[in-house]
């Protein structure tokens, strides 16, 4: 049995100092009410997104503290177009405010917690992002507008129009701005009247398919025998995603959890299968449930035995043990079902889970993936359509730790003289991708080794690779590059894996008579220079 130990960026990254947009956690739910034009929900709360402003000190571990009589001050985001900010940025890096209208002061007393939401990110960077994204989309309808209308040309560009105005859709919610979203559903209709209708159909067929289902009784028994009546366990499902999940979480967020997983489904089939299909290169993603998640409590022990006695499995050597259940998740394949199992604590992101390990199952699926051989390609996935839907990797099977920077202090603001003060911290000016592609274009290790690496080897700049390579090859060489990533899968299930990877990188890309990895390895280097902020 292969366990997939999964560890929070939170913990790998340590304190929260890392982190540049926090949610503001209440310490009394009533209190969320009276800013209900700039609330967000996360993780079952009624949070605020914010970057701190004000009024905090930072803790010799990097965490923060505050005073419950103070003043604290943040800035908030504009729900209805991420490009509005509270701020400008300096030439220093530093913010200086510009509309106070995107200030917030609230009373220490209310603020419970400051929970990390966005490791490496700002509003700033969250700006650029939707930029290029809205470039994007403007790039795809100028090109559609230079063709002939309902050809296939121009039916091809509306469908990847939708899908990715879709997925901004999704990005959007997933970030905080509601509003913004929700501006796109005319665009999102209009472009599915003029769209072919089976794409679309295959979406909201899967989105339908949430479903309420009857508890396990085996589970229903193994509860009364490990909590007696301390817990129950509920169970729903879609075409290809169950869970089984305890009854303190909501039911309403594990519906929204589903709806969230088939929209990655369908936003990875829209970018890596359906442009490409044909007699030879089939759509391999199962029509049926490939993947069940169980979210069990907070509780160690209940961790344990759940994984015992419901699903039947051990924990490997007795001596890793207790390292294995410090790990909030772990996994193993059934059948054709692939077992995700994790202990929920509150600040665990379930959107993270489902979207970074939908990654893993897809790359196995679509590519062919066998026996672990390929764990750059599941990583490299993973990361992708996290970054695609969600603008983060909160959990991943092995965390990338971005390179420490600088921090200021927090300017403390109780009043009297420190009242218009604010914090002098330099703004993240680059995003957590930047910062990857700028890690991974320095990388060490080429490509054929990484490609031969196994996951507990992994280096900080394999992981940055394997995701800067992954988006590469995928948004940069179509077909022959996904043609080229299931032949990878196929020689790395063989024998001679070096020698036919070389070959395919030859025939695939056009690199007879020359160094192909290495000719693959620069233009993958020049594309990072080109699409990111890399020193």
């Amino acid at each position: 049995m292969i366990h997939v130990l999964c560890w929070l960026l939170l913990v790998c990254f340590g304190a929260q100092a890392s982190a540049q947009i926090y949610a503001v956690d209440f310490s009394d739910p009533k209190y969320a009410k009276k800013y209900k034009k700039q609330v967000f929900e996360y993780n079952g709360k009624s949070v605020i997104l914010v970057e701190v402003r004000g009024g905090f000190d930072y803790k010799p571990d990097g965490g923060l503290s505050w005073n419950r009589e103070s003043r604290l001050e943040f800035f908030i985001q504009d729900q209805s177009d991420p490009r509005k900010l509270g701020y400008v940025v300096n030439d220093d890096g530093s913010r200086k405010t510009k509309s106070k209208k995107l200030v917030l002061g609230i009373g220490g007393d209310r603020v419970a917690r400051m929970i990390s939401f966005m490791a490496n990110e700002s509003f700033y960077t969250l700006s650029k992002e939707y930029q290029r994204r809205i470039n994007r989309l403007q790039t795809l309808e100028d090109q559609q507008k230079e063709v002939e209308q309902e050809s296939a040309v121009w039916m091809a560009l509306n469908a990847t129009r939708l899908r990715e105005t879709e997925t901004l859709q999704q990005w959007l919610r997933q970030t905080g701005y509601i509003k913004a979203g929700n501006k796109l559903l005319r665009d999102i209709s209009k472009l599915k009247k003029a769209s072919q209708s089976a794409m679309s159909e295959r979406l909201d067929s899967a989105i339908a398919s949430v479903e309420t289902i009857d508890t396990d009784p085996k589970l229903v028994s193994a509860a009364k025998d490990i909590a007696g009546k301390n817990i129950k366990f509920h169970a729903q499902q879609s075409r290809h995603i169950i869970i089984k999940y305890h009854d303190g979480i909501q039911d309403s967020r594990i519906s929204a959890l589903l709806e969230l997983g088939e929209r990655a489904i369908e936003s990875f089939r829209g970018e890596n299968v359906d442009p490409y299909i044909d007699e030879k290169f089939v759509d391999k993603i199962p029509d049926g449930e490939f993947i069940e998640f169980f979210f069990s409590t907070d509780s160690q022990v209940h961790q344990e035995k759940f994984w015992e006695e419901y699903y039947g499995f051990g924990w490997g050597d007795p001596t890793r043990k207790a390292e294995r259940l410090r790990s909030a998740g772990t996994g193993a394949q059934r059948g054709k079902v692939k077992i995700s199992y994790w202990r929920i604590s509150d600040q665990l992101d379930l959107e993270g889970i489902v979207v970074h390990q939908l990654g893993h199952q897809l790359a196995r699926h679509h590519y062919g993936i066998l026996n672990d051989t390929q764990d750059w390609l599941e990583e490299g996935c993973g990361y992708d359509l996290s970054f695609t839907l969600l603008n983060r990797n909160n959990v991943t099977c092995m965390a990338f730790e971005p390179p420490k920077r600088s921090e200021g202090t927090v300017a403390a603001s109780a009043g009297g003289k420190n009242k218009d003060r604010e914090n002098k911290t330099a703004v993240v000016m680059k995003g957590m991708r930047d910062i990857m592609a700028g890690v991974a274009a320095h990388a060490k290790v080429p490509f054929d080794q990484l490609a031969a690496k196994r996951l507990h080897s992994f280096e900080n700049e394999d992981m940055a690779k394997s995701w800067a390579f992954y988006e590469y090859i995928t948004s940069c060489r179509g077909k022959e590059g996904q043609q080229w990533l299931r032949l990878l899968c196929k020689a790395a299930n063989g024998g001679r894996f070096q020698n036919k990877m070389r070959e395919h990188t030859e025939e695939q890309f056009g690199f007879q008579g020359q160094d192909a990895i290495r000719m693959l390895e620069e233009q993958w280097t020049a594309y990072l220079r080109d699409i990111y902020d890399i020193d």
